[in-house]
C-alpha cells in the first residue's frame, strides 16, 4: 500500500530570531496556555521562549543565567538545557520551567515582568531539589502543575518525585511531599503528571517498563518519609501510597497489565 506524506502546517524555528544567536536546538518540552493563545517552548538551550498561537511571533525571550553562580536562587535564569515547561492551568500570565541545572523557575509573562536586555528575568525559584541525603539534585527532568495551579510535582535524576508549593516569594527549602527511590534504587524519573483532579500522580522511568500511580494526599501527609529498611509492597512503598504499577508498554488499542 502506498503511503501519503503530508507537509507540516507550519515550522517554528528560532534560527532567524534576532534575539537568539544560539542557533537551532532540539525541542524538549512544549505547553499551551489555558486560552490557547500562547505556547511555551523548552529546548536544549537554557532559554525557553513564548510564542503566539500561530508561532510567527516570539512574545517573550527568557534570559540566560550566569554559569559561575552556583546558588540557583540568586541566578536570573537557567544555566543548562530546559527539560520541562508549563503554563498556569487557569491563566496565561504565569509559567514554569525546569532544567538540567536542578532548578524550577517561575516566570511572569503578563508583560509586567522584570526584563534585562529585552529578555525576561525569572520571577523566582520555586525549589532547590535535594535527594534523601540532603544533597543537591543535579537534574530536574520533568514537571507537572496541579489543576488548581497551587503546586508543582517534579521528577529528578536521583529517582525521586517531589511536590512543591508555588506560593510565596521565598525559595522553598522543603517539599510538601516526596517519594525517594520511586522506581527502585536511583532510577531517574523521566515523566511525571498530575491525573484528573490532582489527587494522583503518574510517573515513568526509562530505566524500567513500568508506570506507577501515587496517592498525593498520602505523599504529603507522610512529608516525604521513606524507610529503606521497610519490607513488603512494591519497592518498599505502602499500598496506600503506591496505588498501582502498570507493567509493559501496551501496543495500540491494548491495555497495560496493572
Amino acid at each position: 500500500t502506498s503511503k501519503t506524506l503530508y507537509a507540516p502546517f507550519r515550522i517554528v524555528d528560532s534560527y532567524d530570531d534576532p534575539l537568539d544567536s544560539t542557533g537551532r536546538h532540539v525541542v524538549t518540552a512544549l505547553n499551551v496556555s489555558a486560552s490557547g493563545g500562547q505556547w511555551i517552548i523548552g529546548t536544549t538551550s537554557s532559554q525557553p521562549r513564548v510564542v503566539d498561537r500561530e508561532g510567527r511571533t516570539t512574545l517573550h525571550h527568557f534570559v540566560k543565567g550566569d554559569v559561575y553562580v552556583t546558588d540557583q536562587s540568586k541566578n536570573k535564569g537557567h544555566t543548562a538545557s530546559v527539560t520541562g515547561v508549563a503554563f498556569h492551568p487557569l491563566g496565561q500570565e504565569i509559567c514554569w520551567s525546569c532544567s538540567y541545572d536542578g532548578s524550577v523557575r517561575q516566570w511572569d509573562v503578563s508583560g509586567r515582568g522584570k526584563t534585562q536586555f529585552q529578555k525576561l528575568v525569572s520571577q523566582k525559584v520555586i525549589s532547590k531539589c535535594k535527594n534523601e541525603k540532603g544533597q543537591r539534585t543535579q537534574i530536574v527532568s520533568n514537571l507537572s502543575v496541579h489543576p488548581n495551579g497551587r503546586k508543582i510535582v517534579v521528577g529528578t535524576s536521583c529517582g525521586s518525585i517531589q511536590i512543591w508549593s508555588c506560593f510565596g516569594s521565598l525559595v522553598s527549602t522543603r517539599p510538601l511531599g516526596a517519594v525517594y527511590s520511586a522506581h527502585g534504587g536511583t532510577k531517574p524519573i523521566t515523566f511525571v503528571n498530575f491525573i484528573g483532579d490532582g489527587s494522583k500522580i503518574a510517573t515513568r522511568s526509562d530505566a524500567d517498563d513500568t508506570v506507577r500511580i501515587w496517592n498525593v494526599e498520602k505523599m504529603e501527609k507522610d512529608s516525604g518519609s521513606f524507610n529503606r529498611k521497610r519490607s513488603g509492597g512494591d519497592g518498599g512503598h505502602s499500598p496506600s501510597l503506591l496505588l498501582a504499577t502498570c507493567r509493559g508498554l501496551p501496543a495500540l488499542n491494548e491495555s497495560a497489565n496493572c
